[in-house]
């Protein structure tokens, strides 16, 4: 890369107020993520990807996001939590407007895989 050339980040927002997910994120990631409180009917600003926690709080969470008045400021929304719900959470998270459920087992593999798409998307 040229030293004239900017390094280009995705815009990730996380849904979750633990420090320890966050952090977890991040390290998958390469890089810091905005955390998103779900109080208001809107996001501030797009997002290439959303994270949405769902080991806490799913109903409320789930009810915010199919209540976003523009679902489309994200391109791709990501729901995980306890694989022992992931049964009950995949059909609910998707019909609220999300992409994919995955385990929490799974979150690091699937951001990876994720930010391998997009970056392939963005040379």
């Amino acid at each position: 890369m040229k030293s004239s050339e900017s390094v280009y980040f995705p815009r990730v927002g996380l849904v979750c107020q633990d420090l320890m997910v966050r952090s977890r994120v991040e390290v998958a990631l390469g890089f810091p993520v905005v955390t998103v409180e779900p109080s208001g009917p809107r996001l501030d600003g797009g997002f290439d990807l959303l994270l949405l926690d769902l080991n806490r709080s799913a109903p409320e969470r789930l009810a915010w996001l199919s209540g976003l008045a523009s679902p489309e400021s994200s391109s791709e929304v990501i729901c995980f939590g306890p694989h022992t719900e992931m049964a009950s959470l995949n059909p609910t998270a998707r019909a609220a407007g999300a992409s994919r459920c995955v385990a929490n087992s799974h979150l690091p593999e699937t951001l990876q895989r994720w930010l391998g798409s997009w970056r392939g998307d963005h040379d």
